[in-house]
C-alpha cells in the first residue's frame, strides 16, 4: 500500500507549478503598472494638438529665422556635482558678437517635467551671455533659448549633458 501511495505523490507538484508561474506573471504584471503609472507624466508636450495646427506657422519662423544669419552656441560648463554656468554666444552674418541682446531659456529633463526650469542669461560683454545654475539632477537636459535683439528673436534648442 505505501508502494503505491509514493508512486502518485511525485505528480502533486505539478499543479503548484502553475499556481507559482502564474504568481510570477501576475507580480510582473503588477510591477509594470506600478511603474508605467507612477515614473512618468506621460506628457511629452503641452497642447500638442494646438501645436500642430500651428505647424506651418512654426516652419515660416524657422525659415524667417535663418534669414537673420544669426549663428548662437550654447556649451554647459560644470563646475560640481549638477552645477555650472550655460554660456552662450552669439555672432551675427559677418561673424561680429551681437551685444544688448535679451536672452532666456528653459531647461527641460526629457525624463522628468517636474524638474524643468527657466533660467535668464546675463550679458557678460562682448556678445557672450552667462546663466549660473544648480540643477537638481545630472543627466542630459534640454535647453530651449530665446534671443531677441534688434527687434528679432531667434529660438534655438541644444541637449547638454550635466555631470
Amino acid at each position: 500500500m505505501t508502494t503505491a501511495a509514493n508512486s502518485n505523490r511525485p505528480a502533486l507538484w505539478i499543479p503548484w507549478t502553475f499556481v507559482a508561474g502564474f504568481l510570477v506573471v501576475i507580480l510582473a504584471n503588477a510591477a509594470l503598472i506600478y511603474f508605467a503609472l507612477y515614473s512618468f507624466p506621460g506628457l511629452a508636450t503641452a497642447n500638442s494638438y494646438e501645436r500642430g495646427l500651428k505647424h506651418n506657422q512654426t516652419i515660416a519662423a524657422v525659415r524667417q529665422q535663418e534669414k537673420t544669419g544669426w549663428r548662437i552656441e550654447i556649451d554647459f560648463h560644470g563646475i560640481g556635482s549638477a552645477a555650472g554656468a550655460l554660456a552662450l554666444t552669439l555672432t551675427d552674418t559677418t561673424g561680429a558678437r551681437v551685444a544688448g541682446a535679451d536672452v532666456v531659456a528653459t531647461l527641460r529633463r526629457p525624463t522628468d517635467a517636474r524638474a524643468d526650469r527657466k533660467v535668464v542669461f546675463v550679458d557678460a560683454g562682448n556678445g557672450e551671455y552667462r546663466a549660473e545654475l544648480i540643477l537638481p539632477l545630472p543627466g542630459q537636459w534640454d535647453v530651449e533659448a530665446m534671443v531677441l535683439a534688434g527687434g528679432q528673436s531667434y529660438r534655438i534648442d541644444k541637449r547638454i549633458l550635466v555631470r
